[in-house]
């Protein structure tokens, strides 16, 4: 459904570059069964959201598809501007209006369909962008009603289309690994560069599920890029987590004290040329909440490597018992990459 999404676009719209949550992708729909006590049916949905650009301006798209049994409302005058019927019995509602908030106004456009499979796919775009809690309007919406009701009448955006044999899942959204405003954003076009240089890498004996060098602006927008992978080698599951910042001062180079945790420690190294090179592991148990559950035991490695120039890239690995995570030199391979940092 992602793909689709993106695919039935129009021609000129482009999906700014951010964290995965922010970039239409869809997560699987939980739920769509007998799931209540009175044993009725639980709609389960799914969303996915971006800011996206047209010749120039800016403003937010937001898709929503869900599975119900609950009939076409009536078409009343005053909730919806047209019906549109379909010739494969999609009924698609649009809309387009504006409200007006403490004198700020928003415009607005949506497309409603109700397929026939019982799919319910709901598109709306405004010409509203946020960052944090400061909300700017464009003046434009970036997609027309009509390319809103193209959108929801895809035919990939529908609950029963088989996922075809091969689809990658969503990418994970990933996390900075260093705090808010410590460094300066990281374009589109440098994550491509990095993307290059990781995609290039050798992982001798190491099967991912998904190739390296797919770099998104980490999840709490501050300016790093990072990505997740997960390790599918046989005995080798493992999760790997590559993370890149810059604008970063050198750490010190005294090992801080351990932390008492089950095998816990770090070591910090300094090359020649003033990079400085730090290494942690540390193990930890953890019980799920339902009644027996097992403890599960984890061990994680992490590299952190902060070059003079101010780039700082942190790889993790972590498994859960038996497996164990990738090797310091792996993940070694991985962060002292010649060509990974920000600044060329």
């Amino acid at each position: 459904m992602s793909q689709s999404l993106q695919a039935a676009l129009p021609s000129g719209v482009e999906v700014a570059f951010a964290s995965p949550s922010q970039s239409l992708f869809f997560q699987p729909i939980m739920g769509g069964g007998p799931s209540q006590e009175d044993g009725s049916d639980f709609d389960g949905d799914t969303n996915a959201t971006a800011t996206v650009l047209r010749d120039g301006k800016r403003g937010s798209l937001w898709v929503s598809i869900r599975q119900s049994t609950d009939p076409i409302p009536p078409c009343v005058a005053g909730y919806l501007d047209a019906r549109r019927m379909l010739a494969d019995g999609t009924v698609v509602d649009v809309v387009d209006t504006w409200s007006e908030t403490n004198g700020v106004r928003t415009l607005s456009r949506s497309a409603h369909a109700y397929v026939p499979d019982g799919t319910r796919v709901s598109a709306n775009s405004t010409d509203a962008t946020f960052s944090g809690s400061t909300e700017t309007n464009s003046g434009t919406v970036p997609l027309t009603v009509d390319e809103l009701a193209s959108v929801v009448a895809a035919p990939g955006l529908r609950v029963s289309t088989p996922v075809p044999p091969g689809t990658d899942a969503p990418p994970e959204s990933c996390y900075s690994p260093v705090e808010e405003g410590s460094g300066p954003a990281i374009d589109h076009a440098t994550a491509e560069r990095l993307d290059v240089v990781l995609a290039s890498l050798p992982l001798d004996g190491i099967t991912l599920d998904r190739r390296l060098g797919a770099l998104w602006p980490a999840s709490s927008d501050n300016g790093a890029v990072c990505q997740t992978a997960r390790v599918t080698t046989p005995g080798q599951e493992a999760t790997l987590d590559i993370a890149i910042a810059g604008g970063q001062e050198l750490p010190s180079t005294q090992a801080p004290p351990e932390t008492g945790g089950t095998g816990d420690r770090t070591t910090v190294r300094q090359s020649p040329d003033g990079t400085v090179v730090e290494h942690s592991e540390n193990s930890f148990a953890s019980i799920g909440v339902r009644a027996g559950s097992e403890p599960k035991f984890t061990t994680r490695r992490a590299v952190t490597v902060t070059h003079p120039s101010g780039t700082l890239v942190r790889v993790i690995s972590s498994a859960d018992s038996p497996a164990a995570p990738l090797s310091f030199e792996q993940l070694d391979a991985v962060a002292l990459a010649p060509g990974l940092e920000v600044a060329p």
